[in-house]
């Protein structure tokens, strides 16, 4: 897959244990999740735009135990 990125675009790159996490309902975080959350992402600098989904994400799972590796990455081209 080829796609033009332009200075200013940012990447988010993320393992499934992001998406896959489950929280103490069963329910997981989601695809659709995290496109709802990052889309404000996009006019903040790199460390905002991370600390506001991981905000989102912990407080989401709360309490729920972790099964799987979790890594979060932003960057901004």
């Amino acid at each position: 897959i080829h796609t033009q990125l332009n200075k200013g675009d940012m990447l988010l790159f993320y393992t499934d244990g992001l998406t896959e996490y489950a929280n103490s309902q069963n329910v997981e975080y989601g695809e659709k999740r995290l496109r709802k959350v990052i889309a404000p992402c996009a006019s903040m600098d790199v460390d905002q735009a991370i600390s506001f989904l991981w905000n989102d994400f912990t407080a989401f799972c709360a309490d729920a135990p972790q099964n799987d590796d979790i890594t979060l990455m932003f960057a901004r081209v």
